[in-house]
């Protein structure tokens, strides 16, 4: 920008702000410069009007003076010199309110000129605010607009319909809570706002919403910040962690009556052995939560997660709520540019390029852009998984192995083209990827992401199997044959490992001589129950029938855990050389009379019923304990007494259960205080006081 030395009462205006100020993409400045002092201000281009500086502050719209900080640099007048924040270093004075220049980084602000008196001398002031201070109030007006048509005939408002002033912002945190389930869960407007529970008695949950399909329990707490410049209140916080915590206990007692309708589905979602918990903490405030109240969220977290990952947390501020309604609104591609090692191409029939591409551009794909990348992917990102955990540390760890560790990537491009730098070496080149989606890898891509926002160095080092499919040619509906065919195929499971345990094989043929079908591997069809069993079978029932309730809990919690080492323990402790046949079939027919005497079992109340799902193993483990198994590798043993008494005990076992659990640990989760093996253990001693073995 070049600065031409005004007169006193000349207004000059400058569009070119961002060669100033690179960051600032809205409004227009106007520098007003006149005898009587300085006037500056940013508006809405074709709003452009000059005004005293103290009114440019305070005016309706622009940052509170609080948000300020000043940069004042003087140096020689010409009537020609460019002005940019580097010509302006010499003479550098910083005025601030309580921050340091760290956190000044990435600014944007106004610049204003000023002739000081008579001299020679221009003073370059730039009026910095915090990121986002003016933007955020454009945002938030555009999310309100976003609420208001797709949720104002959803949203249940006759609880407050009496109320004036603040009507429209129970309206609009409602309609934000419900937004979060469109967001997150895909949930259609109107099915969203009617799960919305905001009201008395809510416990500091807003909205309770199941997601049958992927098994997911959200829970969101919603908070409407019209100003954009807030975040959740510590006590906010605090009660919604209470009210989760009560929730997934199955303590709807001190509940509202609308979380109450959805009891239902809140009971089947306890149910579901398979269960994610989701907690959602939605608000239009640019501040991130504050310490403690992100440690209130990981600490209920860590506590439900302590043996299974159970419990996610997702946090969505205003910049996360608008790039979701944008992306939802416009449906904007996502483009990049790749460069691909060793990379190769297909012609035909469809065209496609695959190769190598480095880990940390695959992380930044996810850095960049978020699950949007996975739009047409048959499941989004799982935060965290055992899965995940395991991508993340072949990047963190091995690195240079990773290419053969990882199955890679595929992802569909509107269009691929390879640009003429490199020419035709396929030692590498950069492609032009537009329109792309993650159709298969999602896991592999988040995880890269992880380990790169860990140690970007290292994740550098790995590299990814990519293949990128141009739908550019291709015939409709093709883009969702490739979607679904990647992934549904096959992989291989820790059992079909387990099949080759030469033990195993000498089980199978001990059945084979009995008339007896033993599967062993994924896909084989499991036998009719009295012609045989199953790995998985045979594997549940030895690990409740141990003396140890801990084999028991990991059973219930990850069974392929057994079979991921067919060489030690666990594994070894269940199948070994001193098995039979005989005594195989024997516990697993007493296992089939425990799970056929749960299906008889009615609950008394939502805590009974947690135990009778969750707790299945467990009772399994304390039954076996009071049935007698020595003689079960005796041909001659008879097993209509033991599995008669195996039958008979469930129903007391389980209201023993049921009882300790409410004495001893009365708000945990069924789901995940199963998988715990200390807690299992001090519940196993408490139920031996009123049910000896």
């Amino acid at each position: 920008m070049i600065l031409r030395e005004p007169s006193a009462s000349k207004l000059v205006v400058h569009d070119q702000l961002a060669v100033a100020v690179p960051r600032l993409r809205f409004g227009r400045l106007v520098v007003g410069v006149r005898g009587d002092g300085l006037g500056a201000a940013v508006f809405p281009t074709g709003e452009a009007r000059a005004v005293p500086l103290a009114d440019a502050i305070a005016d309706r719209g622009c940052p509170t003076l609080t948000s300020f900080v000043g940069l004042v640099a003087s140096y020689p007048a010409t009537a020609s010199r460019p002005v940019t924040s580097r010509t302006a270093a010499p003479g550098i004075a910083w005025v601030h309110r309580n921050r340091s220049l760290a956190e000044l980084a990435g600014i944007t602000g106004m610049l204003a000129v000023n002739r000081v008196g008579r001299t020679h001398c221009l003073t370059i002031l730039f009026l910095v605010f915090v990121p986002g201070a003016r933007m955020s109030v454009v945002q938030v007006n555009q999310i309100k607009a976003q609420l208001e048509a797709n949720y104002s005939s959803a949203i249940d408002m006759s609880d407050v319909a009496h109320l004036t002033a603040d009507k429209q912002n129970f309206f609009l945190s409602r309609a934000l809570a419900a937004y979060a389930l469109t967001a997150l869960a895909s949930a259609q407007p109107t099915v969203a706002a009617a799960h919305v529970t905001d009201g008395g008695d809510d416990n500091g949950i807003d909205a309770v919403y199941y997601d049958e399909v992927e098994k997911r329990l959200y829970l969101v707490q919603s908070k409407w910040v019209s100003g954009g410049n807030k975040s959740p209140e510590l006590g906010d916080v605090q009660k919604f962690v209470a009210g989760c915590r009560d929730l997934v206990s199955a303590s709807l007692a001190d509940f509202n009556a609308k979380t109450k309708a959805l009891s239902a589905n809140i009971t089947r979602a306890l149910a579901d052995t398979d269960l994610r918990i989701v907690l959602v903490l939605v608000y239009t405030g640019t501040q991130a939560v504050s310490t403690h109240a992100a440690k209130a969220l990981q600490k209920f977290q860590a506590e439900m997660n302590a043996v299974s990952d159970l419990v996610e947390v997702i946090t969505l501020d205003l910049k996360g709520v608008y790039r979701a309604l944008t992306a939802a609104t416009e449906g904007t591609p996502i483009n990049v540019d790749v460069m691909i090692a060793e990379w190769g191409y297909v012609a035909s029939p469809f065209e496609a390029y695959y190769g190598q591409v480095n880990g940390s551009d695959v992380a930044q794909w996810h850095i960049a852009h978020g699950d949007a990348l996975f739009s047409k992917n048959l499941r989004k990102l799982i935060p965290s998984s055992e899965v995940n955990k395991t991508i993340a540390d072949s990047a963190r760890l091995r690195p240079e192995q990773f290419w053969y560790l990882n199955n890679g990537i595929t992802v569909l491009c509107d269009t691929v083209k390879k640009k003429p730098m490199g020419g035709a070496d396929h030692a590498s080149g950069v492609f032009e990827c537009r329109g792309i989606s993650v159709v298969n890898g999602a896991q592999t891509v988040g995880s890269l992401a992880a380990a790169a926002k860990a140690s970007v160095a290292t994740v550098e080092k790995a590299r990814v199997l990519v293949r990128f499919i141009s739908l550019e040619k291709c015939p409709d509906g093709f883009g969702t044959d490739v979607t679904r065919a990647t992934n549904m195929q096959n992989r291989i499971e820790n059992r079909d490992f387990a099949s080759l345990d030469p033990e195993q094989l000498r089980l199978r043929q001990e059945f084979v001589l009995d008339g007896k079908y033993y599967a062993l591997k994924t896909g084989e069809p499991p036998p009719a129950s009295d012609q045989g069993l199953t790995i998985d079978e045979a594997t549940i029932a030895l690990a409740c029938a141990r003396p140890e309730v801990q084999l028991a809990v990991i059973a219930k919690a990850a069974v392929g855990r057994f079979w991921e080492n067919t060489d030690k323990p666990p594994y070894k402790v269940l199948f070994n050389s001193s098995l039979t046949s005989l005594r195989l079939w024997r516990v697993v027919e007493i296992l089939r009379a425990v799970d056929d005497a749960l299906r008889s079992v009615t609950p008394a109340d939502s805590k009974a019923q947690g135990v009778l799902v969750h707790g299945n193993r467990f009772i399994a483990h304390e039954v076996y304990k009071r049935v007698e198994l020595k003689n079960l590798d005796d041909p001659k043993t008879e097993m209509v007494g033991p599995v008669e008494k195996a039958r008979s005990l469930v129903p007391q076992v389980h209201a023993a259960t049921t009882t300790a659990m409410m004495k001893k640990f009365p708000t945990s989760y069924p789901g995940s205080f199963f998988k715990n093996a200390g807690k299992c253990t001090e519940l196993s001693d408490e139920v031996a006081k009123a049910l000896p073995a």
